[in-house]
């Protein structure tokens, strides 16, 4: 049996008590206490622990450059925080766009002039943008 997360084997202790020679040990390891009276072997030695990916959730703050989810799977779209709304799981903001010569300068432009702000849900935020606000356009670093 295996640890569904670490896949750490489980042991579980024999009724009777077992004694080993220190010639028979070949390395350190500890025991965790499970359920069911089983034990994980913990390995401090192990150089991979296969676990799942983690997702860190992102709470931004006014004025910051967010990298938000597009329709399609490789689309990230870049929008500029005005509020959050943590009650609502929103954000109020701008979205931008590369600037004409962005492969020069790297900078973005809000998209529309239009004072009408976008909402974005929070499970729609991928990250904060790496950068600075220049007036008011954002330089990608």
């Amino acid at each position: 049996m295996h640890h569904p997360l670490s896949d750490t084997v489980y042991v579980k202790p024999f009724e009777t008590g077992t004694i080993l020679g220190l010639k028979d040990l070949q390395r350190e390891i500890m025991l965790f206490p499970d359920v069911n009276g089983n034990f994980a072997v913990v390995d401090p030695f192990r150089e991979s622990i296969p676990l799942p990916p983690v997702i860190v959730p992102v709470y931004p703050e006014e004025n910051d450059m967010i990298l938000v989810k597009g329709d399609d799977d490789d689309e990230i779209w870049h929008a500029q925080v005005k509020h959050v709304l943590f009650s609502e799981k929103l954000v109020k903001g701008y979205f931008f766009i590369k600037h004409r010569s962005w492969n020069e300068n790297k900078l973005w432009v809000r998209e529309s002039r239009s004072s009408q702000m976008d909402s974005i849900n929070f499970s729609s935020i991928l990250g904060i943008a790496v950068g600075e606000w220049q007036h008011h356009v954002w330089k990608e670093s």
